[in-house]
């Protein structure tokens, strides 16, 4: 076997990418395995068995198997990136972009960009006949493509003089079955008998002259024809008809523009408006349990959002077509003529969301019964005979028992409910020589929901049976953000199972020890360090869709790497029992954990730590060190009494995690931060981590690493006054390292200094003011009568 043959890394053009990508047990990926993970993905495909399915199907099947975006359980991996298989599927695709597809980009692009091409060619096919054809050279060249290229990586050259290998047959039979037609038709018997073209597929304009067939005849009759001066002369011409190919696909292509939707201010968001009630109560009144299913409930619906304008790009566009995806952004490819459809395809996309099927026909079977759930506690159902709308309802519907209908759906979980609900964000094309365009919500209505006013008679132990009533005050997007979270809580629970007994007992005492063991010991909160500095390198690109294909696989091998290292620190935690540690938020790098025991150690949020550390240090592509900063919190039982010495007597009630305690004896002067409680940890969690972002930037720039916070040509101004505390926990081995900021201590770092945000609020008037938003996120709903008192606000505020 000869040297492996590996893709050029895209953060640095003129170097290979290192060895060593393994599967899910640790074991190395080999050509085998590979073919064998490929034909476990098409023969678990929900709904029709991929090899009864039309080519069309089939072939969509495989890209996505190849590009890493395989349908689990009605799910992407990055609907759910923490799902083992999940996991195993981006390794799969992360190990086909680390063989070389060409002398300068990757196999698995290889194949995504053939896709594009056949999509492209079908829009100007002029009959059935003509697309069958165009598919069926598309499936066979990319297929045989997988093979050639699987087969070179392991110094096989001679490949056209083999038979198929037994984990060859295993994947073609999972593709298109051993049917007698499909073994004539299917099959790239033809394809397979050549070798692998590895020329550049971003070529340049050679720098010789492009030699012609009489000028090679004289060399011919002057040299041999087995000369030096030949065979040079032939690889010239092969150069030339190959960049004179790709000239002929950008033409055929045109010109290509970047659409992108992404979110913003997603923390302002969940934490001013949909969870400011809960984080305004005292930790005393029992209502950590609804917390935790609000935050759960707010990190998937905005996955389902993305997971909706995935589906869509991929069905319409091609997988390949996707440069960035994660991190609340989803950017992707077009031909420019094309850029206002794209952005209306993304916007009705994200507008059906919660509807159960979208314009391509597509259904969401992993949150249908959610959204079905809270829409039918939402609804007096069962006491009615109209519709949302008004309409009635029909005998034959009622006869059949009454549930939520299309009008239903629409009325409470339309376009009008998502744009109001959802966080600001936008939907544009991307110009890097241009301002990106101000980001968008629609003006909140108020509402006579309890969580959405704070009111007094909320009786928190009481909610989760009351969520159920639809007499209830509560607004749709507070019922659906708790059916989906609990819902959420129960799907996360099962993903790993324990290496060791968890030691329930049977009885009455089991259910004791069960209810005590699933009690949350702890919360940590964590946000990558400087990763948006990572995708501003120099991309050293050869031409624009060479510059495209090196973002694309950036993004996606930094998607992978982050996620498995995520994963890596999960499955260290199972030596402690199951769901030990769980992830309540999982956006991109924001991420919110949560440990669970009666026990007084945080030995599995440490271990789930440091393994996360460790398994981002062992990545050499990149590089810079990849790190994160986060806030660690110990709940704690709320304080009752006064700590001051001598005096025992009660402390105040606070109503608000930021005011300060006083004691009941005014003679007493002591006053402290309220302490204990689930929402006081998610707190502290919280505080602590912006503490952690001070403290690791002031390193990096006493080390004289001022690119890893530079954004955009500018050191970004934070709070260097801070000190280091004992307790703070420097992870890894490598410099810079991961930092936990663990105790509650006095620290508090100044707010970073930047300019006003600035964000469109459409209601009666459009108003642009980020402190507007933020007034009306906190209950303050009667702005918009002032708006033109406010209209100074938005040529005084500067651009974001």
């Amino acid at each position: 076997m000869g040297d492996a043959m590996l893709a050029t890394n895209p953060w640095q053009s003129n170097q290979e990418l290192v060895k060593g990508i393994f599967d899910c047990e640790g074991k190395e990926y080999t050509h085998e395995k590979a073919l064998q993970e490929i034909a476990h993905f098409l023969l678990q495909w929900p709904g029709t068995q991929t090899a009864n399915a039309p080519l069309k199907d089939r072939h969509s099947r495989f890209i996505q198997v190849i590009g890493g975006y395989p349908s689990i359980n009605g799910r992407f991996p990055l609907d759910w990136p923490l799902h083992p298989e999940s996991i195993r599927a981006l390794r799969l695709s992360l190990y086909l972009d680390t063989i070389a597809g060409s002398n300068d980009t990757s196999l698995r692009s290889r194949i995504l960009d053939r896709d594009l091409e056949y999509r492209r060619d079908i829009k100007i096919a002029k009959s059935d006949d003509e697309k069958e054809e165009l598919l069926i050279a598309a499936n066979h060249e990319c297929v045989a493509d997988l093979l050639r290229g699987l087969r070179l990586h392991v110094g096989d050259c001679k490949n056209n003089t083999q038979t198929l290998s037994i984990s060859e047959e295993h994947f073609l039979i999972s593709l298109h079955s051993l049917d007698a037609q499909h073994l004539v038709r299917f099959w790239p018997w033809e394809k397979l008998a050549t070798e692998l073209d590895t020329r550049s597929r971003y070529p340049t304009k050679p720098a010789f002259t492009k030699p012609e067939g009489p000028h090679i005849g004289k060399l011919v009759d002057k040299y041999g024809k087995g000369s030096d001066q030949v065979l040079i002369a032939k690889e010239h011409l092969a150069e030339w008809k190959n960049f004179e190919k790709f000239n002929i696909q950008v033409d055929k292509l045109g010109s290509l523009s970047e659409v992108r939707f992404e979110y913003k201010l997603i923390q302002t968001w969940m934490y001013k408006h949909w969870l400011k009630c809960w984080f305004d109560q005292s930790d005393s009144k029992g209502i950590d349990s609804i917390g935790q299913r609000l935050l759960r409930g707010l990190s998937t619906v905005c996955e389902l959002a993305m997971s909706r304008i995935r589906q869509d790009i991929i069905s319409r566009y091609g997988l390949g077509a996707i440069i960035v995806d994660g991190g609340g952004r989803i950017s992707f490819t077009v031909p420019s003529e094309e850029v206002r459809d794209a952005k209306d395809t993304i916007q009705t996309a994200f507008e059906k969301m919660f509807l159960l099927r979208i314009g391509s026909g597509q259904r969401l079977p992993f949150l249908e019964h959610d959204i079905r759930q809270a829409l039918t506690c939402h609804l007096p159902i069962g006491k009615r005979q109209k519709d949302s709308k008004g309409e009635p309802l029909t005998p034959h519907f009622l006869k059949d028992g009454d549930r939520p209908n299309g009008n239903d759906y629409q009325h409470h979980l339309g376009a009008n409910f998502v744009r109001q609900c959802m966080p600001p964000r936008r939907i544009y094309q991307f110009n890097k020589d241009q301002e990106n365009p101000i980001p968008e919500i629609d003006h909140v209505s108020p509402t006579e929901c309890k969580f959405c006013n704070c009111d007094d008679d909320i009786e928190w132990p009481n909610v989760a049976k009351r969520m159920k009533n639809h007499e209830y005050q509560i607004c749709m997007m507070h019922r659906l953000l708790f059916f989906i979270g609990t819902n959420q809580r129960i799907r996360d629970s099962i993903l790993r199972l324990p290496q060791t007994q968890m030691g329930y007992n049977i009885g009455a005492q089991g259910k004791s020890d069960s209810e005590n063991l699933r009690r949350v010991h702890s919360i940590a909160t964590l946000d990558g360090n400087s990763f948006g500095i990572f995708f501003q390198q120099d991309r050293q690109a050869n031409n624009d869709l060479h510059e495209f294909d090196i973002v694309r696989r950036r993004s996606f091998r930094f998607n992978v790497k982050w996620y498995q290292s995520l994963h890596d620190g999960f499955e260290s935690t199972t030596r402690f029992g199951a769901d030990r540690v769980a992830a309540w938020v999982c956006a991109g790098d924001d991420i919110v954990l949560a440990q669970y025991s009666s026990k007084s150690s945080d030995a599995p949020m440490l271990r789930f730590l440091s393994k996360l550390s460790e398994s981002l240090e062992q990545d050499d592509e990149i590089q810079q060190q990849v790190t994160f900063a986060g806030g660690l919190a110990i709940r704690r039982k709320p304080t009752t009494t006064c700590r001051a010495e001598g005096c025992q007597n009660p402390l105040s009630e606070p109503t608000h995690y930021s005011e300060m305690i006083s004691c009941n004896d005014p003679e007493c002067t002591t006053k402290s931060k309220p302490s204990g409680g689930l929402r006081t940890a998610v707190q502290e969690s919280i505080d602590n981590e912006k503490i952690a972002k001070h403290l690791w930037k002031t390193n990096i720039q006493t080390l004289g690493k001022v690119e890893y916070i530079e954004e955009d040509g500018v050191i970004k101004q934070f709070d260097d006054t801070l000190a280091s505390s004992i307790s703070d926990i420097w992870l890894g081995q490598k410099i810079p390292s991961s930092l936990i900021v663990k105790e509650p201590d006095e620290r508090n770092p100044m707010e970073s200094k930047s300019n006003p945000r600035k964000i469109i609020i459409k209601g009666i008037e459009e108003i642009q003011d980020y402190d507007i938003y933020i007034r009306q996120l906190d209950g303050d709903n009667h702005i918009l009568a002032n708006c033109q008192e406010q209209e100074h606000l938005a040529t005084e505020t500067e651009v974001e």
